[in-house]
């Protein structure tokens, strides 16, 4: 940033120099200005650090995975982005979804977050399950085919790819966020204030031709998609409207222009008013007689014991809604299984289900010890309504290998979440 060019409605410019200390315009600032100034100037740009990482050999690895070209990839890249940020700052902007959201982001293991590149070269099989099962549980299916349509349409793909490049990129975006996160507290309040500070950044990054303000699905979780709509204002990180000020282009420029002036103005001439309004006459002291008090002995009363408090659970709800929600589903997809043939045509609906357990896990393991016990004991009941279903479709005749397999994939991962982690 140029320091040179921006005044703060002041009469002679900011230079470098009185940042630093030493120049000769130090005495006629301001401290809070120029505070100000450092601090919007340094902020982190989340965005712009994801979107570099996911350059050179890293956008290479991910285009291999998509099975398209560097430039299509990199351009979906581009949309995809600021879309899914844009996505969490619409949930950290609500009570309901900012729970979830730390919920998620703080068990998160932040150790790999700044290598985009290895991470695309490790286990991306478990890499993409595990983005799947988070748009699911994070943004809900009419976000996510909504993100998957417009990102579809910019870039020119079909939407299976634009939808796993979110489920690539969304594990990825979700490190950056915690580990940005648990530096500045890791609690709710930071959360909600480090989107409010990255919105300028996200809505700059949004990528010219493309638009979330269409997206169905996107204004279930905030307002936050708004402000890409003024994201030309913002390009290059500076605003559109000169914050200069000089005695030839007030008229054109900064409401600052005027408005320190004449606050100073009225300033002055209320201090001087005062100063000729004649004093008041002193009044004589008034001397108050003090009265002997005859104190009399009270016997000392006894406190009565204050209960311990129990400290309130977070709020399971969200929680318990997924679950039900999750069991729902899966007596909806085992009621159309007869055979061996609709077990085969339920395959992607049963890749859904096994997913999204994974998802409901990191949920759960974000909760404290009692919260846990309490959504462990839903799971158990709720499985008992569907047991016997998932039995019979194993043992129908002629079911594929894979199919048997991944119906036990399924059932032990749900006793896994019944059970605890002790029994790992």
């Amino acid at each position: 940033m140029d320091f040179s060019t921006i005044g703060f409605g002041l009469e002679t410019p900011l230079v470098a120099e009185d940042i630093k200390g030493g120049g000769p315009n130090r005495s006629r600032r301001s401290g809070f200005f120029r505070d100000q100034l450092l601090q919007r100037d340094f902020l982190m740009d989340l965005t712009k650090v994801i979107l570099e990482q996911l350059t050179g050999s890293a956008l290479g690895k991910l285009s291999s995975l998509l099975g398209t070209d560097d430039k299509t990839a990199g351009s979906a890249v581009s949309a995809a982005v600021p879309s899914l940020l844009a996505s969490l700052a619409g949930m950290a902007a609500q009570e309901s979804g900012v729970k979830k959201l730390t919920g998620v982001l703080s068990g998160w293991d932040t150790s790999a977050s700044d290598d985009f590149g290895r991470i695309l070269g490790g286990n991306t099989s478990s890499l993409l399950e595990k983005g799947t099962g988070l748009l699911s549980s994070l943004f809900g299916d009419k976000l996510t085919v909504g993100l998957v349509d417009a990102i579809a349409r910019f870039a020119g793909v079909k939407s299976g790819i634009a939808r796993s490049l979110l489920a690539y990129l969304l594990p990825m975006v979700l490190g950056k966020v915690a580990s940005l996160w648990k530096s500045q507290g890791s609690n709710v309040a930071a959360l909600t204030t480090l989107f409010a500070d990255q919105k300028k950044n996200i809505a700059a990054a949004v990528p010219a031709g493309f638009s979330l303000s269409g997206i169905p699905g996107l204004s279930a979780v905030g307002d936050a998609y708004r402000f890409t709509d003024d994201a030309a204002s913002y390009k290059g990180g500076k605003p559109a409207v000169s914050t200069t000020c000089g005695p030839s282009s007030c008229a054109t420029r900064s409401p600052m222009c005027w408005l320190l002036p004449l606050a100073l103005l009225l300033a002055g001439g209320y201090l001087l008013w005062n100063l000729m309004q004649p004093k008041p006459a002193a009044k004589p002291d008034v001397v108050i007689e003090e009265e002997e008090v005859e104190v009399l002995d009270v016997p000392e009363t006894v406190k009565p014991a204050v209960p311990d408090v129990a400290v309130a659970l977070p709020d399971l709800g969200p929680l318990t809604n997924d679950v039900t929600g999750y069991f729902t589903s899966m007596q909806t997809v085992f009621n159309g299984i007869k055979d061996a043939a609709s077990a085969e045509a339920a395959e992607p609906q049963l890749n859904d289900l096994n997913t999204k357990l994974e998802a409901l896990g990191i949920q759960l393991g974000a909760l404290p010890e009692a919260g846990q016990a309490t959504i462990r004991q839903l799971l158990d009941q709720q499985f008992q309504t569907v047991q016997k279903q998932v039995e019979d479709a194993a043992a129908l005749p002629g079911l594929a290998d894979r199919i048997k397999a991944l119906l036990g994939d399924i059932v032990a991962k749900i006793q896994q979440l019944i059970a605890g982690p002790e029994t790992k």
